[in-house]
């Protein structure tokens, strides 16, 4: 092969795993944020979006 085709297809290569990788991230976040939307809608929005409540669930060094 020639030099010129060797980047070409290298740089190909580099767009389309680019391409699919960005494509599946977006996909995951947005099935994601659905799965938990959907699945208690009396859940605090501070539990959406992964923050603590405080008060609630602290670790082993706060017990006792």
């Amino acid at each position: 092969m020639k030099k010129t085709q060797v980047i070409v297809m290298v740089g190909v290569g580099v767009f389309s795993f680019a391409a699919s990788f960005g494509v599946n991230w977006f996909r995951h976040q947005k099935a994601a944020q659905a799965a938990v939307a959907e699945s208690d809608p009396q859940m605090p929005e501070a539990a959406i979006d992964g923050r603590r409540q405080p008060g609630v669930g602290g670790s082993l060094a706060n017990a006792g």
